[in-house]
Order: C-alpha cells, then sequence, then structure tokens
C-alpha cells in the first residue's frame, strides 16, 4: 500500500465490485489510489481498476498497441484484461479499464540504477513499437512533419505573447517573460532550423511506414521498479511518433532539477543505445527538439491563454522556477552534445 492508498468506504465496495464482476473478478479488498483508480485485491492477484476519461476509439488503439507489445514478447508493462471480448466496460458513469496491477517501488529518477532501468525499458519497448505490424493500428494523428508544424506554431504563440506582454508591461509575470523572451526565442528559432537542417523529415516517414507508436507520458510515476526492471504504466497518451519524442522527454523530466546530469546523461544514453543503438542523424535530431524553451512556452500558453481568473502570485512563481530550469537545461545539453559527438554549428 503506497501513502496515496487508503481504504475504499463499504457503498464504494459494493460499486468496485459491481464493476469488477464484469470481469469475473471479486474484490476481497479495495483501495483508492486516486479519485479514478483503485487497486482491487482478488483471490487470483491484484488489479488496477480505472474510470478512463478517454473515448472508445482511443481506448481501443491503446489495447492493440499493447497487444502487440504481447505478441513480440515485451512484457515490461502493465497488462489490460478483456471484458467480453472489448479491453473497457461502458457503464452510463463512465469507461472502465482493467489492469493487472504491477508491484514494485515508484521510479525514482535521481536513482541511477533506477534511471538506467527506465531507459532500458524504454530502448526495449522501442524496438518492439516499430515493427511491420502495427500499420495496421489506427491513429487519428497524421505526421508530416509533425514538430515542425508544432514547433513554427509555439514560435508564432510566442510573438503573439511577447506583443500582449509589452502592451501590459507593468505587471510581474510580463515583464519577466520579455525580459527572457530573446534567449528563448532563439532556443526556440535554433530548434526549428536544426530540425529543418536534420534527418528528421526522412526519420518521420521511415517512423510511419513502420507504424511507430511511443508511450509520451515517460514520467518517473509511470515507471514501477520490480527487481531491478522498470515496467511501464498508464499507456493514456500512448500515440503515433517518433521514439526520440519519449527518450526526450525521459531526459526533460530526469535533469529538470539539473542534479548530477553528467551521470544521469552517461545512464540513459548508454541504458537506451546499448539496446537501441542510436545513428548521429538521431542524435541530431534529438537535439533539435531538446533546443525547444517547453517551459517557458507552456507557462506563457497558460497565463496568456487558458487561465482568464489566473492566481498572479503562482505564475510569478512559476515563470521563476521556469527560467531557472531552463537555465540549468542549457547546461546539460551542452554535456549531452559533448557525450553524443555532436558538433552544433551556431
Amino acid at each position: 500500500m503506497t501513502k496515496s492508498d487508503s481504504k475504499t468506504t463499504e457503498d464504494g465496495m459494493v460499486e468496485i465490485g459491481e464493476i469488477s464482476s464484469a470481469w469475473g473478478i471479486v474484490p476481497q479488498e479495495v483501495k483508492t489510489v486516486k479519485d479514478n483508480v483503485w487497486r482491487i485485491k482478488a483471490v487470483d492477484g491484484e488489479y488496477a481498476l480505472k474510470r478512463s476519461g478517454l473515448s472508445p476509439a482511443k481506448l481501443q488503439f491503446i489495447a492493440e498497441a499493447q497487444n502487440h507489445l504481447t505478441h513480440c514478447g515485451f512484457q515490461y508493462f502493465s497488462h489490460p484484461l478483456f471484458c467480453g471480448g472489448a479491453p473497457f466496460l461502458e457503464r452510463e458513469d463512465g469507461i472502465y479499464t482493467l489492469y493487472e496491477w504491477v508491484a514494485g517501488d515508484r521510479c525514482d529518477f535521481d536513482h541511477l540504477g533506477h534511471l538506467r532501468a527506465a531507459a532500458e525499458t524504454l530502448a526495449r519497448f522501442h524496438l518492439v513499437s516499430r515493427l511491420p505490424s502495427v500499420v495496421k493500428i489506427k491513429s487519428h494523428k497524421k505526421p508530416e512533419l509533425r514538430w515542425v508544424r508544432r514547433i513554427s506554431t509555439r514560435i508564432e504563440d510566442m510573438e503573439r505573447y511577447a506583443v500582449v506582454a509589452s502592451e501590459h508591461a507593468e505587471g510581474f509575470f510580463e515583464k519577466m517573460y520579455l525580459a527572457f523572451y530573446g534567449p528563448m526565442m532563439k532556443k526556440a528559432s535554433d530548434s526549428r532550423r536544426l530540425l529543418l537542417s536534420s534527418e528528421y523529415p526522412r526519420l518521420e516517414e521511415e517512423a510511419r511506414k513502420v507504424g511507430s507508436f511511443i508511450h509520451y507520458d515517460v514520467a518517473a510515476r509511470n515507471f514501477i521498479i520490480q527487481d531491478g526492471k522498470a515496467y511501464l504504466i498508464d499507456f493514456d497518451y500512448c500515440a503515433r511518433d517518433l521514439p526520440l519524442v519519449d527518450l526526450m522527454r525521459l531526459m526533460k523530466r530526469s535533469l529538470k532539477y539539473g542534479n548530477n546530469a553528467e551521470n544521469k546523461l552517461k545512464v540513459i544514453i548508454e541504458g537506451y543505445g546499448r539496446i537501441y543503438p542510436m545513428s548521429k542523424e538521431q542524435w541530431e535530431v534529438l537535439h533539435a527538439l531538446l533546443l525547444f524553451p517547453q517551459k517557458y512556452w507552456r507557462l506563457a500558453q497558460r497565463y496568456f491563454q487558458n487561465d482568464p481568473h489566473r492566481d498572479n502570485d503562482f505564475f510569478k512563481k512559476r515563470i521563476r522556477t521556469a527560467v531557472a530550469e531552463l537555465e540549468r537545461e542549457d547546461q546539460w545539453i551542452k554535456i549531452f552534445r559533448r557525450y553524443t559527438g555532436l558538433e552544433v554549428a551556431r
């Protein structure tokens, strides 16, 4: 039982029992992990029941991707259970999925052994998730230079936010945004420029042809460490894309505080590359993706677009944190270039 687990009430136990009975599961004990996730202990094992916010089409895509992983012998993930031939149960109160519970410790990216295990599992996952049979899996997302288009759109956002900030220059957030706008725009522009001059179009087309799909949400919470191996859980954001996108996210999330950066990068690059060898062209594309100042853009988007009732104190703190994180990012990206042997024209 983790610190976040709590006993489910008697009424809740009855409801969970009714839902899980569709899979033939009779709960002996139910613990609430989150508002929409329950840990079920039954005679034949433990399970994770989730009330999903995803559409049936998306859940079907995830199930087909996971079935493909199983068929190819990839075992380091939480396996879904089917209900009457379907990967989910649809009720009036929502859509539910059931997975085998993966026992173990939550991954700690500051633990080099955990981080290596996560990188190795990600590499094994990417080897399997790019097999030709995956082209049968339908996706609603069309590639075609997706990351070039995405970064271009975000650069336009940043330019628009600068205009708005200039009109309200007395605000603290606006002042901070404008103070760092120049270097952040350079990072964003360099990201797009290097991506366009790299082998990204070819790599994306190759990924499209083999039906490549990724996990996409490679946060520490989505790796469970068991007997020295890392298991992936929660495929809700699974989508078609380049494996490099998962690797980018693993690096950004594990290195956000900048501590022990050299050793962490060494562990990720060696652990991943030992199983999934990377070419110089792939490292160049990954470098271009790493350069984009995601935190700066995302925070500005929330401030200027998505949060009309914003808490200004919250955003003051977050803009300082984001800038500090991106400054640390500049330092470990230099280490990344050294480890991968990249010579980058500036």
